[in-house]
């Protein structure tokens, strides 16, 4: 399994053996100096690539905002659903306006110790190429019934399962998860179909 650290602002890359059996983590915790290359190590600052993770796999990272101690949030991709349109309780069909809306499954467990807040807003779709769209986040509690919002104060001990909804201009792609100012916190790799 291969864990990456981003501990505020730098960044710590450790690897450890993968197994077949069960899902892989990545995990990011959020600093304030800026993101660095290897420790002792001259020269400017780099920005490394958090590695992404696809279906089934968590990534972590430390939640803080200023004044709090933090806590450590888990986020596991449980899938990835693409409609050319979604019906709304008691809406007509809405089409997407960039081309596809992917909805994406997620749950967020809190492993610390002190309430941490998730925020789908933070989730900015990137293409391939590198293009970003970044006001994609929609709420759709009721396209996918009995699901609740992602957007929460997470309690520890407790996890919340919700479909957040993103119209991007393709299938696949990337969702970062950004602070204004630092690197990616975590990255889930969207499947292309």
């Amino acid at each position: 399994m291969a864990r990456i650290v981003v501990a505020a602002g730098l960044v710590v890359v450790a690897a450890a053996g993968c197994s077949s059996s069960g899902g892989s983590k990545a995990a990011f915790t959020a600093g304030k100096e800026g993101v660095s290359s290897a420790a002792g190590a001259s020269g400017p600052s780099v920005t490394p690539v958090a590695s992404p993770v696809g279906v089934g796999n968590t990534a972590s990272f430390h939640s803080q905002y200023a004044g709090e101690e933090g806590t450590t949030l888990e986020v596991t991709l449980d899938g990835v659903e693409y409609r050319s349109s979604i019906v709304r309780t008691g809406s007509s069909p809405a089409i997407p306006n960039r081309g596809v809306y992917a909805l994406v499954s997620l749950t967020v467990a809190n492993t610390g110790a002190s309430p941490g807040l998730f925020n789908s807003p933070n989730l900015v779709w990137v293409s391939p190429d590198g293009q970003a769209v970044r006001d994609t986040a929609v709420l759709v509690p009721d396209v996918t019934p009995g699901t609740e919002s992602l957007d929460s104060t997470v309690q520890p001990g407790q996890h919340v399962t919700g479909t957040a909804v993103f119209d991007v201009p393709a299938r696949g792609g990337q969702l970062q998860y950004e602070i204004t100012g630092q690197a990616p916190l975590f990255v889930l790799q969207l499947p292309p179909s």
